[in-house]
Formats: C-alpha cells, sequence, structure tokens
C-alpha cells in the first residue's frame, strides 16, 4: 500500500499490512466500497496469512485490519462482575477500580447448529470451474482442522465439540455440502509485464471459506451484553477481559469458564444521563471466538431403557 492519502481525509489511519498483491479496476465505486472490496481478498502477512480484514470507523480514525490481528492485542481493560465500589480511608471512590464494575451482564443466544452449518461456519465446499482447461476443482474447508491456523480472542479450543457421532462417526465439520460457492477462473497468464507478473489471481481458494467461517465465528460466537461505568478510551475491536461469576450449582467455580475470558468488542453505545445524578454509561457487546478447555471428547452418551409404544404414521 503506498503512503497517498486518497480519501483526502484528516482522519487516522490504522493498516495491517496485507501478504498479497492484487492490480484492481474500480468501475464507478466509491472509495469505500473498494476498500470493502479489497477486504474479501486480502491475506494479512503478520498473522498466518489470514483473510479475516475489516475495514471499520471509530473515534480514534479508521482501521484495516484482520480479526486476527485485533486478536494479538493486550486487553484495553478488565471487567469484574459484582465488584464493590473501594474507597479509601476519607470515604472517597477509587474512580480507576470503580470503572471496571460490571453492572448488569446478559447472554445473547447465538447458537444455532442448523444455520451455522448452512452458512458456512463449521464446514463448506469451494468448486472452482477453470475456463482454460475445461476443468473443475473442489476445496473443502473444515472449522476444526483449520482453527489452529487462526488467532482467536481466549483458549486453543473450537467452540464445538471434536467428538463424533455415534451414529455417523463425523463431526458438526465433516460435512461440507451443506455450504456451496461456486467460482469460475482460468490459470494460464494472459497478461505479463516484463519478464514476471507479480499479481495473484482471485485467490478466492485461499479467502473464501476461510474468511466467511471467521466471520460466522464473531457473529455466532459466545455473545455477551455488558453495562459498565462510562469513560471514553475504550472503542470497538479492542479486547477486553472479563471475569463473570459462576451460576451453576454444580461446580465449585467462582468464574463461569464459558462466559469468563478475553473478549472483542464487537458494539458499544454511550448514555448519558441527566437527573437526580449525571452518569455516564457504556453498553458493551463482546464475543469470543474459543474456550480455555475442550469440549469432552466422548461426547454425550446415550440409553433407552425404557418402554416405548410403535406408532404407525
Amino acid at each position: 500500500m503506498r503512503d497517498q492519502n486518497y480519501l483526502d481525509s484528516t482522519r487516522k489511519l490504522f493498516v495491517e499490512p496485507t501478504a498479497n498483491m492484487v492490480k484492481m479496476i474500480v468501475p464507478n465505486k466509491k472509495p469505500f466500497m473498494a476498500i470493502q472490496h479489497l477486504c474479501e481478498i486480502s491475506n494479512s502477512k503478520q498473522n498466518g496469512e489470514a483473510p479475516s480484514y475489516l475495514f471499520y470507523e471509530t473515534t480514534k480514525g479508521f482501521h484495516f485490519r484482520s480479526i486476527d490481528g485485533l486478536c494479538t492485542q493486550e486487553p484495553t481493560m478488565v471487567y469484574r462482575e459484582h465488584l464493590p465500589n473501594t474507597t479509601d480511608e476519607k470515604g472517597v471512590i477509587n474512580a480507576k477500580i470503580n470503572l471496571e464494575n460490571i453492572e448488569s451482564v446478559s447472554v445473547k443466544a447465538s447458537k444455532d447448529t442448523i444455520y451455522n452449518m448452512s452458512e458456512g461456519f463449521y464446514s463448506s465446499k469451494l468448486r472452482v470451474h477453470d475456463l482454460y482447461n475445461k476443468s473443475l476443482k473442489d476445496y473443502d474447508y473444515h472449522y476444526l482442522d483449520e482453527f489452529s491456523k487462526d488467532t482467536h480472542t481466549d483458549g486453543t479450543s473450537p467452540v464445538i465439540s471434536k467428538s463424533p457421532d455415534a451414529r455417523t462417526q463425523k463431526t458438526l465439520a465433516d460435512y461440507p455440502d451443506t455450504k456451496l460457492f461456486v467460482s469460475t477462473t482460468s490459470s494460464t497468464k494472459h497478461f505479463s509485464e516484463g519478464t514476471e507478473y507479480p499479481y495473484q489471481s482471485d485467490n478466492l481458494d485461499k479467502t473464501l471459506q476461510r474468511r466467511r467461517s471467521r466471520l460466522k465465528q464473531l457473529d455466532r460466537g459466545i455473545k455477551v451484553q455488558i453495562q459498565v461505568p462510562g469513560q471514553t478510551f475504550i472503542q470497538a475491536g479492542d479486547l477486553v477481559e472479563l471475569n463473570i461469576g459462576s451460576t451453576s450449582a454444580s461446580t465449585g467455580d467462582d468464574l463461569d469458564k464459558t462466559l469468563s475470558g478475553i473478549h472483542l468488542v464487537t458494539t458499544l453505545r454511550h448514555q448519558f444521563s441527566r437527573g437526580e445524578e449525571t452518569k455516564h454509561t457504556i453498553y458493551l457487546e463482546t464475543v469470543k471466538d474459543s474456550l480455555g478447555e475442550e469440549y469432552p471428547s466422548a461426547g454425550p452418551q446415550y440409553s433407552n431403557t425404557g418402554s416405548a409404544e410403535r406408532i404407525d404414521v
């Protein structure tokens, strides 16, 4: 990327370098639409060629960064549920510690196995038609096999079980035909500039399926909505550490291992209220796309020891 200000903007631009070079003609598209297209075809140079680029704006400027790059940051804030106000010997509240208090928390329902399978979260198939050689080639994406190639928010374990189904001996990621992509390409170089042509083709076999899964991991991951005291430092794209208390009576753990951990801030809204008490509140929506501990590898055990009556339908 050349150091030129084509957007004619005074805002700061945070750019994560890409690994690929492309030559692109932009036919009557606005600059932001062209940049969004670059997000879809770019691989990260610094984070395992991750094809998960996002382009967004915050109060600090414009960001052209991958999800994996965002996940390598240090947490901006540590939030704790039910944190009592800390006061000094004069009874003055410690404002810094008070900012870490989670005032309320709710879990956003995002688990939908059928939807996730149909949208390419767990697996997909890319069928490429080579116009020049008159051939077809399939590329299968497998979430569990590809999981370690990506940088995640928290932990090293996927959000689904690796245990195969007892009847089919397949995991949720073993069904690539649930989502089919079709593309056309040409394997022969038709153009050249000098002795070498440094620009790549559409590169869909290295971007499309992995990118779709990464975006769905954020959209359908473990989502939490919290209310915290207001401040202006935090922004979308930051990492935060959440310490959320356990509500299960079957465990002696103080924290909920599924909800607690490092989260990525995806949405935030500031609220300023003036009444009996002037107050600044932030409503945050965060997501984590991984777990610290794997689901049991044995999977659920089924038994049918009861009596059953046959009904013809």
